[in-house]
């Protein structure tokens, strides 16, 4: 499920890091290019699918989610509680890879 959550990180990430090699300017919102806007949508229709396809609003009320989802009634809910936490999580996890990878290239360099 969480592999729609990287993609859409993964590609906002991408972007992120053109920025901070000078290939494309300074506060580039990829996001709004039709290209890059689409990709984005397809990832997280994706995602949203595979969570409607194997739930129904019974079971999300069974379930009892805790944490971020806890209040999730609804299918609808629970799409936008996953999209939302887990692309969250998505990006302080690439955040700290690359914050890694900084660290280990540097200190390589020495």
């Amino acid at each position: 499920m969480e592999a729609g959550v990287f993609e859409v990180e993964a590609m906002r990430q991408q972007c992120l890091d053109s920025v901070s090699k000078g290939s494309l300017p300074g506060g580039t919102d990829r996001s709004t290019e039709p290209k890059a806007a689409l990709k984005v949508l397809q990832a997280e229709a994706k995602l949203d699918q595979k969570i409607r396809n194997l739930c129904r609003d019974a079971h999300v009320v069974a379930a009892g989610f805790a944490g971020d989802c806890g209040a999730a009634t609804t299918v609808d809910d629970l799409v936008t509680c996953v999209r939302d936490s887990h692309t969250a999580g998505a990006a302080s996890i690439l955040a700290d890879l690359q914050g890694a990878a900084l660290v280990g290239n540097s200190a390589s360099q020495k």
